[in-house]
């Protein structure tokens, strides 16, 4: 019948077509005719109306979502405003803001995001779209590095994780050494117990050498965070907080303060603004004087790096950049002090009340009778200007000591000014004293060839001035101090230094030095210069640094060679580090080795590290050789901790601050799970004992991580991949791998006669619980499979249609792939 229908259509469109060959025509006409009956007869086929579905939209090989799309061959369209949507974050404000524009019409082809500098690229062989977003093209990010790194884009409940109300963790390390037939061993403890927004922490060391004496207790306190208000509250072993003149103590008391750490959305106004671009991703590691005290991963982008952590003092601070491919590029910053503006409105205070530690090897005890209060606060008053008051008060037994200060940050045209005027008065009098600070910078881009940095300081106290625990006066003294750094184009770099003290009773101190260094290639590097001290005398010394990039297997080497002109010595470098495999989990181990040759003395050591998911593994044998002598010492250690959660006991890696327990779910168990895996390594990896522990989470810091499952069976759902964890002080999150949809839907759709449904939309629909289609499409030979889904009743049916085609039922027990065979449409098409 339907070939009768298709064969009188055919008949119908040929008449017109007869009558016109029958009457007289030019042959041009007869040409357009024929053409004309061409098209009406098989227009239909050949220009087949869009196919309109739901397509999964991929960037930078994560998923944004599921847009409506219009596929038409290899052309495929995307509903505008979805995808203006999912890309706010990324493009640049005036780009997104053409996207978004509606004058064009509700869908967007790919020539037209080829015009803004995007492509999407269309398989359909995965029926998904991928989209590329070049750097230049992207929004600039911020990224506090001081504090946190903001999380962006909406997630749901599942995708954030949050602490365990109860949680503990205590950390061991053993320390072994012995030198010829002496031997000394001591465990030491630090732990902290947490009962919802409460910490318990505590620290001690217990000897094991037999030397006698029992478990010595170190600071213990109870800690209370109120992040919403960015304050904490600390009870027990406390230590006032430095600033200007008003030290730092050792208190048994309390302790109130505004933490802005507490608060990822809260932070002070940036200081150094440093823009880097990833076409790839990468971490950037924040190194302050030679220590990591912040790393970051990132996604590819362009990001704008703030709020560098600087301390009071000379700071050496280099911002490390390191892109999956292994290329390394430093940023170096160098500050004599901290010059932390506030924000308009923003304050900054510290109260503390208590009684000084006794110094001493006996037990811990306190100074009673003789309480401190040490307290300050500090308010930015214009985006410019920040300044304060601040106080220390200790009750004598001769009298009472009292030190009051004033202090600020100016941030003019012509630099950075900060300073304090602080007076103290004792029982032997009063005094007086005052510093200024000011820094100058180019504040150069990262792709300039030039830039330059000036710091300088000084600081005035008159012969009665004495801090608050002082028992004397201190003697007048004058210190001053500048230096200067330069980069330039090539990888080179220089920076200048003097200092100078003068104090009574005392001969006049002074210093002056200059180093250079340059880059010369991404592997190569050599630094040298020159100190002269007017009490030790001209020290010159030189340095040969190489640093290799990392292989596929995780290995890398690096090494160097310096001399220096005291005692003519000579030292010798050498780093191999590499990715090994113990116990079934990754294990990065480290082996150094290093030679000094001086006038007088020889000294060669050589170290190993071994690091697992349970454990840090150290040692080390260092001989030394001289004209009295030789004596070789060795030192063992390993360093430790246990976790204990609702879901038991788990032995990790030393915990810091907070950590994140992986929990497996039914079916995964005996698969190895990932965490950030890499190319060589991951952060933490499963192994004979279980599920991994991610022992480096930072309080109040969010951050993201990539779950795998090496060889996942078909059928098993991950669950959520790329949670967001949100550790509070001292906590533990569980994590958890897996979920309940296990089970995994096959089958093949054709026609009455046979022909398969190719690159069709259908919808599996649930009919308990929350009642959410899912999006399933057809391949070019009719076959679907569907995403994996819970236990319970399902049907098959067509978009916008209440008609089921099939119904299916998955079994609680059941996990894997089940094959439920054909489905036959009556129609042509869905």
């Amino acid at each position: 019948m339907r070939a009768v229908c298709r064969a009188l259509t055919l008949a119908a469109l040929m008449v017109p077509a007869l009558e016109a060959r029958a009457q007289p025509a030019a042959p041009a006409p007869a040409q357009a005719a024929s053409a004309s009956l061409f098209d009406q007869a098989f227009s239909q086929r050949r220009n087949r109306a869009p196919q309109k579905m739901a397509l999964p939209v991929n960037l930078d090989g994560r998923e944004l979502g599921t847009l409506d799309a219009q596929v038409s061959g290899s052309t495929v369209r995307l509903a505008r405003a979805p995808l203006a949507q999912a890309l706010q974050a990324v493009l640049r404000p005036e780009l997104h803001a053409q996207l978004a524009s509606t004058q064009e019409g509700p869908w967007v082809g790919t020539d037209d995001l080829a015009r803004l500098g995007l492509k999407a690229i269309y398989s359909a062989e995965r029926i998904a779209v991928d989209l590329e977003v070049p750097l230049a093209q992207r929004a600039t990010r911020r990224l506090r590095l001081g504090s946190q790194a903001l999380p962006e884009g909406e997630r749901t409940a599942d995708e954030v994780l949050h602490p365990e109300p109860m949680s503990a963790v205590l950390n061991l390390r053993w320390i072994e050494s012995r030198d010829g037939s002496a031997r000394r061993a001591r465990l030491y403890t630090e732990g902290a117990a947490r009962w919802h927004e409460w910490v318990l922490e505590g620290q001690g060391s217990l000897p094991l050498d037999g030397s006698g004496g029992g478990f010595t207790r170190g600071d213990t306190r109870l800690v209370r965070d109120w992040p919403g208000a960015a304050v904490r509250l600390v009870a027990g072993d406390v230590a006032t907080r430095a600033i200007g003149m008003l030290g730092t103590q050792a208190l048994g008391g309390v302790r109130v303060s505004r933490q802005f750490a507490l608060d990822p959305a809260l932070g002070t106004q940036s200081l150094p603004a440093q823009g880097v671009g990833l076409p790839a991703g990468g971490s950037v590691d924040v190194v302050v004087n030679g220590f990591v005290v912040r790393t970051l991963r990132l996604g590819p982008g362009v990001y704008d790096l703030r709020d560098i952590p600087v301390f009071n003092g000379a700071n050496d601070v280099v911002v490390r950049i390191v892109e999956p491919g292994g290329r390394v590029t430093e940023q170096r910053l160098a500050y004599f002090f901290d010059a932390g503006l506030l924000a308009p409105g923003l304050q900054d205070w510290d109260v503390s009340l208590g009684q000084p530690l006794q110094a001493g090897t006996g037990p811990r005890g306190y100074a009673s009778g003789m309480p401190v209060v040490s307290a300050w606060w500090r308010r930015g008053w214009t985006a410019t200007l920040t300044g304060g008051l601040g106080l220390q008060w200790q009750r004598r037994p001769n009298g009472d000591a009292l030190v009051l200060q004033q202090e600020g940050a100016w941030a003019s045209p012509l630099g950075t000014w900060g300073g304090w005027l602080a007076q103290s008065r004792h029982s032997f009098g009063q005094g007086q004293a005052a510093a200024v600070q000011w820094r100058w910078s180019t504040r150069a881009r990262p792709d300039a060839t030039l830039g330059a940095s000036l710091v300088a300081q000084a600081q005035r106290r008159d012969a009665r001035f004495a801090a608050v625990e002082a028992t004397r006066p201190g003697g007048a003294a004058t210190d001053l101090g500048l230096r200067g750094g330069l980069v330039w184009g090539g990888g080179w770099g220089a920076t200048l230094g003097w200092a100078k003290r003068a104090q009574a009773g005392q001969p006049t101190a002074g210093q002056i030095s200059a180093t250079m260094r340059r880059r010369l290639d991404r592997h190569w590097g050599i630094e040298f210069g020159a100190t002269r001290d007017r009490v030790t005398g001209t020290l010159v010394f030189a340095q040969l640094r190489y640093s290799g990039e990392a292989d596929p297997a995780g290995g890398a080497v690096q090494g160097a060679l310096a001399w220096q002109s005291e005692q003519q010595r000579w030292q010798a470098d050498w780093q191999a580090t590499g990715v090994g495999t113990l116990a079934g989990g990754d294990a990065p181990w480290r082996v150094a080795a290093s030679r000094a040759d001086a006038r007088d003395a020889t000294e060669s050591r050589v170290a190993g590290e071994v690091r697992t998911g349970r454990g840090e593994w150290t040692w080390s044998t260092t001989l030394l050789t001289s004209s009295l002598g030789g004596s070789t010492l060795n030192e063992f250690s390993y360093a430790g901790s246990l976790v204990v959660t609702r879901e038991g006991l788990r032995v990790g890696a030393p915990v810091n601050d907070s950590a994140a327990l992986l929990v497996a779910r039914p079916g995964l168990q005996g698969l190895k799970l990932l965490v950030d895996p890499q190319r060589s390594a991951a952060a933490a990896t499963s192994d004979w004992f279980g599920a991994p522990v991610l022992p480096d989470l930072v309080a109040y810091t969010p951050r993201e991580i990539q779950l795998d499952v090496e060889n996942l069976p078909p059928g098993r759902s991950l669950g959520v991949d790329r949670p967001l964890l949100m550790p509070a002080y001292r906590s533990v999150i569980l994590v958890p791998v897996g979920s309940d949809a296990n089970s995994q839907l096959t089958g093949r759709v054709t026609l009455a006669d046979g022909q398969p449904v190719a690159l069709a939309a259908l919808q599996i629909w649930p009919m308990e619980g929350e009642r959410t289609p899912v999006d399933v499409f057809t391949t070019r030979k009719g076959g679907f499979t569907t995403p994996p889904l819970r236990p319970g009743r399902y049907q098959l049916r067509k978009p916008g249609e209440a008609t089921a085609l099939a119904q299916y039922v998955i079994a609680p027990d059941h996990a894997g792939m089940m094959d439920v065979g054909t489905v036959v449409l009556k129609e042509d098409s869905p």
